[in-house]
Order: structure tokens, then C-alpha cells, then sequence
């Protein structure tokens, strides 16, 4: 590996023979497998972790590091051994770890281990466990701690490095690359939060030429919308979804849009999704049946979408805002 900006992603290994992630996989290495090459994903948490951070950096080069089995399982032990195993990788400036352990019995190796990274200028991007207000290796002064909240915008993130979690980026979900191929929503969970700042932050360092973990600090804080929050602005979401968008709707669109709902999700009261987002219990979409929901629209509108990454839950929110998405699809 030649790059000196490369991302180690820790997680549950990626699909290597995807098309789509071919190109950025520089190697990889498997912990749990009895052929440490085999580093192929069996869940799907890392592939799609891999695709949060590739649509922040197009660019970005991974070096993957398997250490979660297909129940999302693993052990302090293999997360130690996977961490030393970088120390001295010197093209490695990030390790990304969507991961977390909410207690340690024993946790001083791990915390020395996150230390000595941090000596060798490499910066440890951890996701805050969800619905936790401390957890490891998150909290440590040696790694930038990430939680996930809807904020003023999707390119918004704050960050502040005095805090133990320092940084706070947008949660809203989008269709990412699974390990089969396809796709699904992900996000709303800090682990696609902390994913995604792994690719704002890879494609900060490109872009600015920066290398060393202070300056990169500096350009964080002087980027950030906000370096002060406390806790009710975590619990405050800054944007909602707009259930009808200020556009003018054309009302065969609408009754197609209905029509495939209904067969696909087999609603019996169609009325109801004139009225109600698509995510209510009643209704029945949910993030893993949104793909094959957008398939259906794209057969039958005769959609050419070049890049499903461009779409999220908002879009999904209801056949107004699916509407307004076959709107922009079709204006593209």
C-alpha cells in the first residue's frame, strides 16, 4: 500500500467482490477466520459501514480489518489484537470503528493500545454505544468519540475535542451497499455516524493536505457549525421530513405511487397513506423493504437512477415525498 491516507475499518469485513468496493479495498485482514485473507462479510454491518464512508469520500482507500462474526459478535482480545496489528502501519491515518463495549472489566490494555495509536498520528474515530452516555473505547482522550442526531442539515457535524464524545454528526438514513450486492437504509444508530465522519474527516485530510492529529483537530473545530451543545440539544432533532413538499403534485402520479403500495406492502385501506408516513406501524415500510419498494417505482416509472446512495429516509417519508423524488429523478 503506497497511500498515506488510508482507512483501517474494523467491523465485520466487507464483500470484496462487489463491483462497488473493489476498487478502494488495499487489503484486509480476517481475525476470526481460520484463512486470515478471507476477510469477506457475513452480516452485513461492515459492508455497510464501508459504503457510509465511501459516499462521504469517493476517493477513500480501506484497509479492512475483520473481527465481527455474522451475529455481529467478537471479543476484546480480537479487538486488541486487531488495533496493535496497525500501530505500525504507517499509511493508515484513520481506524474506523463502528463498534463499541458499554463496560470493561479490564480495560487498561485497551486504553493503552488507543494511546500508543494516538502517539503513532493515527486518529480513532468510535461510535458512542446507542442510547449510552459512556462507552469504550469512545470515551478515551486518545479517539474522537461520535453520536449520531438529526441536525441543521446532512453536512453538518459539531465537534469540540475538550468533550468526551467530541463529535456529533447527522443521523438521517440513506441507501448504502449491503454485503449481498444490494441495498438498504442505514443510519438513525451511531454507528453509521461515526461510519460517515470516518468520510467526511478522510475527505478533509485529502483535501486540506494534513496529516498531523493537531492541525486536523484545529480544521475540525474551525469547521464545525457548533463547539457547544449540552444535553437537550442532543435530544432535539433540528429538522423533520416534510410530509408534503412545496411542489405541485401530479395526481396520476400520486394514484400510481398508492397502487404499488398497496400490492407491495399489501395495504388494504389505501386512504391511509394519503394521510400517514410510510414508516407507520399501519402502513408497513421499513429499512430493509425500502429497496425493493424503489425497484418497483423504478420499473414502473421507467426511472434511471445512476446512484442510489443520493436517497434517504426522507424521500421514503411519504408518496408526496415519493413524488417529489420521481420529480427530481426524472428533471436529472
Amino acid at each position: 500500500m503506497k497511500d498515506n491516507n488510508i482507512v483501517a475499518i474494523i467491523d465485520s469485513g466487507i464483500n470484496y467482490e462487489d463491483p462497488f468496493f473493489i476498487p478502494h479495498i488495499e487489503g484486509g485482514i480476517s481475525f476470526i477466520d481460520e484463512d486470515s485473507n478471507q476477510f469477506m462479510d457475513e452480516n452485513g454491518h461492515g459492508s455497510l459501514c464501508a459504503s457510509a464512508i465511501i459516499k462521504e469520500n469517493p476517493k477513500v482507500k480501506l484497509y479492512v480489518e475483520k473481527i465481527l462474526d455474522q451475529n455481529n459478535l467478537s471479543t476484546l482480545d480480537i479487538l486488541e489484537k486487531s488495533l496493535i496489528h496497525l500501530i505500525n502501519k504507517k499509511e493508515i491515518s484513520i481506524i474506523s470503528l463502528s463498534l463499541t463495549l458499554t463496560s470493561l472489566s479490564e480495560e487498561k490494555r485497551l486504553k493503552e493500545i488507543c494511546e500508543t495509536l494516538h502517539k503513532h498520528n493515527k486518529i480513532i474515530i468510535c461510535t458512542l454505544a446507542n442510547g449510552a452516555t459512556k462507552s469504550y473505547p469512545a470515551s478515551y482522550k486518545s479517539t474522537i468519540g461520535v453520536q449520531g442526531v438529526i441536525l441543521e442539515d446532512e453536512k453538518s457535524f459539531w465537534f469540540n475535542n475538550s468533550k468526551e464524545i467530541q463529535a456529533i454528526v447527522d443521523t438521517n438514513p440513506y441507501l448504502l451497499k449491503d454485503n449481498h450486492q444490494s441495498y438498504r437504509l442505514f443510519g438513525k444508530s451511531n454507528s453509521y455516524s461515526a461510519a460517515k465522519f470516518t468520510g467526511m474527516l478522510s475527505k478533509i485530510i485529502d483535501e486540506n493536505n494534513i496529516r498531523d492529529i493537531k492541525d486536523i483537530y484545529s480544521i475540525l473545530t474551525t469547521m464545525a457549525r457548533r463547539n457547544e451543545w449540552n444535553g437537550k440539544d442532543l435530544t432535539t432533532s433540528k429538522r423533520f421530513p416534510e410530509f408534503t413538499p412545496d411542489i405541485k403534485y401530479d395526481q396520476n402520479v400520486l394514484v400510481k405511487i398508492v397502487s404499488i403500495i398497496k400490492n407491495y406492502l399489501c395495504i388494504e385501506k389505501i386512504n391511509y397513506l394519503y394521510e400517514h408516513n410510510l414508516f407507520d406501524s399501519h402502513v408497513g415500510l421499513n429499512y430493509d423493504n425500502s429497496f425493493g419498494l424503489l425497484h418497483k417505482i423504478e420499473q414502473e416509472f421507467n426511472l434511471n437512477i445512476l446512484d442510489y446512495s443520493i436517497i434517504s429516509r426522507y424521500d421514503f417519508y411519504s408518496i408526496y415525498t415519493l413524488a417529489a423524488l420521481i420529480k427530481r429523478i426524472k428533471e436529472e
